[in-house]
């Protein structure tokens, strides 16, 4: 194991919700980098570069803070302009999702983490390197009932990242 890893939070779509989003990818043939199917996600708590040593301490962490079983509505399509990426994400997250990713936040600062802390807008990324605005379909909003959350390293690839979970927590309820 290397002495650092690239690690986040992430709420890991279940196979029917990352189907779903497969579709709409296809659906938008948009003219960039295609995110492929199993890094489709919705990051909780960026942390970057963080010791391999620390792993079992965010594992234990995450242990502590309870993510409730709560249904997301991806209901939007969006562009980041100046990231070049296209995403779906919901116009109103729930507030009790909002609140548990803000306590997650709070527990990694709390013990000497660094997450990003930009206001937290919840997105699947689904195309990277977009450089133009594109015409934007009808799509049908995508229920993802939320069953828990986990702990990716991120790896670089020839292809891209690849992500390895190192732990995944049930949602409450």
């Amino acid at each position: 194991m290397a002495d650092r890893a690239r690690l986040f939070f992430a709420l890991d779509p279940d196979e029917r919700v990352r189907q779903r989003l497969g579709r709409i990818q296809a659906d938008l043939a948009l003219p960039a980098r295609r995110v492929p199917l199993p890094n489709l996600h919705i990051t909780l708590a960026f942390l970057g570069d963080v010791a391999a040593a620390d792993i079992g301490r965010l594992q234990t962490l995450a242990g502590t803070v309870d993510l409730p079983a709560v249904r997301l509505m991806l209901d939007r399509l969006g562009w980041f302009p100046r990231a070049g990426v296209a995403w779906l994400g919901c116009a109103r997250p729930p507030p009790a999702l909002s609140e548990f990713q803000q306590a997650l936040t709070r527990c990694l600062l709390r013990e000497g983490f660094a997450p990003d802390t930009r206001a937290w807008q919840p997105h699947v990324t689904l195309y990277r390197n977009l450089r133009t605005r594109w015409e934007k379909i009808p799509f049908e909003a995508v229920a993802w009932p939320l069953q828990g959350f986990c702990l990716l390293r991120s790896t670089s690839a020839e292809r891209g990242p690849r992500y390895e979970p190192l732990g995944h927590w049930q949602a409450s309820g």
